[in-house]
């Protein structure tokens, strides 16, 4: 996915520039290896950081171990004709000259090694990785600190847009923001955690990683792990200010507003989300029409619907501290060895050894 955003007045100008680089390209063998260091997920295990322990944990959902993208096919790789072209504006000066540019863009000429059967499968689904982590405890022990990453993550789908956008008002409530309820009770009253907080990372249409996570004094995770249990299941229970939860529903409100009209990339993904091969005619977002009409009263009444059991979530400790109960290792539980990545464990889980 490529985006450009210019102002109304500029965009076929701009439309110009792009030409010219995409049609003459020249590549840096030096910069795509300092842009993979760059992209390339630092290991939890060394960072104790909740979004490095989420790359993880996506990077496991969405790609097999032996995945094609590690092999080198030695073909030589260049931008081409777009199977969608997402044009955000009226100017018809822009349209004309975004298609006479699409025109010009070369198609796919190479012959890649990919057998009949393989892209048969890809193309109806037959290999497509199960959206879905094992429950259980991964544990990594560090000496030689004195904190504990508590995480607590869950592949979800949906059954429809109105059952996410409740999910994620709900995830929001617990632990989004200093108005959430980890912030106030675990930093606030316990002052136990400078960080704790939750993450809806939407994936897919319908189908999203959600994550509670706080870093704590070592000695201290069992006392706060159970307390993120309690205010999960309290909220889960339905025990939710109405008040709160409303304040909630304006921030979402706003946030994907803004995000749609001021993060072209953003816009795009929402668009791919509900129509991946294209669409002709009026294009409709359901999730931003469940967004705008949610019933905080429907949430609230049937919060136990919109969210998992805890039960579910994979537990992810990585620090100091006592070793997990066996309480906590009874649904599957993976010491991970030092300087390695999560999806040792995470195999371990859902091939169910132990």
């Amino acid at each position: 996915m490529l985006t450009v955003t210019a102002p109304d007045e500029v965009f076929p100008e701009t439309l110009v520039h792009l030409e010219n680089l995409l049609l003459e390209p020249e590549y840096s063998s030096g910069w795509y290896a300092r842009e993979v260091q760059r992209i390339t997920p630092g290991l939890s295990v060394r960072t104790r950081e909740p979004e490095n322990v989420l790359s993880e944990v996506a990077e496991f959902i969405e790609f097999e171990p032996d995945d094609a993208r590690n092999d080198e096919s030695g073909d030589e790789f260049r931008f081409g004709r777009p199977s969608q072209v997402i044009l955000r504006s009226g100017n018809q000066e822009a349209e004309r000259r975004a298609g006479k540019l699409i025109k010009k863009l070369p198609s796919a000429e190479a012959e890649w090694k990919f057998s009949f059967a393989k892209w048969a499968e890809a193309l109806t689904g037959a290999e497509k990785r199960p959206f879905a982590l094992p429950p259980g405890t991964i544990y990594y022990e560090d000496p030689e600190t004195t904190e504990m990453l508590i995480q607590l993550v869950k592949a979800e789908e949906f059954e429809n847009e109105r059952d996410q956008i409740g999910a994620n008002l709900l995830l929001n409530y617990i632990g989004a923001g200093q108005d959430s309820e980890m912030f106030r009770i675990i930093r606030q009253e316990m002052r136990a955690s400078y960080d704790p907080g939750s993450d809806f990372i939407v994936m897919e249409k319908n189908r999203a990683i959600i994550s509670l996570s706080a870093t704590v004094e070592a000695v201290r995770w069992p006392e706060i792990y159970e307390e993120i249990r309690d205010i999960y299941e309290n909220a889960r229970s339905g025990n939710i200010e109405s008040e709160r939860l409303a304040l909630k529903h304006e921030i979402l409100n706003r946030r994907y507003v803004h995000n749609f009209f001021t993060a072209p990339a953003w816009g795009a993904l929402q668009y791919l989300h509900e129509y991946p091969d294209g669409v002709r005619g009026d294009v409709r977002l359901p999730v931003f029409e469940a967004l705008e009409t949610a019933s905080l009263t429907e949430v609230i009444t049937n919060s136990d619907a919109h969210l998992p059991p805890l039960e579910d979530f994979l537990l992810v400790l990585i620090g100091g501290g006592m070793a997990p109960t066996e309480a906590l290792k009874s649904k599957g539980y993976c010491a991970l060895p030092e300087n390695t990545p999560l999806s040792f464990c995470l195999d371990m889980l859902s091939n169910g050894e132990n």
